[in-house]
């Protein structure tokens, strides 16, 4: 009787050694090309100036923008989605995806709990569309200063650059 069905092997498998063709040489190292072949320093190469948050209008950066929406929410999760919230602040939300074009700007953020995958900041990822009928992502079309955001307490406002809620759009 056979053992081991159909593909069982009767001989052990052999090994034949690896035929070279050609013969090594040793030669020196490899040459460059490309970017790569330019003696030029990668920073004198760059073709567009670097944005610094001195050359920014309203002076918003990065830094600038999550330290005015952090002073607007005083550390709360401004979402806060009933199941899923942790109450505390504790990442950038931006509304418009830096990908599509959203910058550091406040009103271009929310702050939210947990992170994108999880608390109210992953609700959003996962459920887009209620998310945009609250505000809370925009499409890359739609300009955060003209969209109304929908709060946890229930109240719609806009929200300025200047990190403060408006109770109608523009209204300073």
């Amino acid at each position: 009787m056979k053992r081991g069905g159909p593909l069982a092997r009767t001989t052990p498998l052999q090994r034949t050694p690896l035929v070279r063709h050609t013969e090594l040489h040793r030669g020196g190292p490899l040459a460059r090309s490309g970017a790569l072949a330019r003696s030029t320093p990668l920073a004198a190469r760059r073709t567009t100036p670097r944005l610094v948050v001195a050359d920014m209008p309203d002076g918003i950066g990065e830094d600038v923008a999550k330290d005015r929406v952090a002073r607007r929410s005083k550390g709360w999760c401004e979402m806060r989605v009933p199941g899923f919230c942790r109450r505390r602040a504790t990442n950038w939300c931006h509304r418009k995806a830096h990908g599509q074009g959203g910058l550091w700007q406040a009103s271009n953020g929310l702050d939210g709990c947990g992170s994108g995958t999880t608390g109210c900041h992953g609700w959003c990822h996962s459920n887009p569309a209620a998310a945009r009928e609250r505000g809370w992502m925009l499409l890359s079309t739609e300009d955060p200063a003209d969209v109304s955001v929908s709060l946890w307490d229930g109240r719609t406002v806009w929200l300025n650059d200047a990190g403060r809620y408006l109770d109608e759009r523009g209204a300073a």
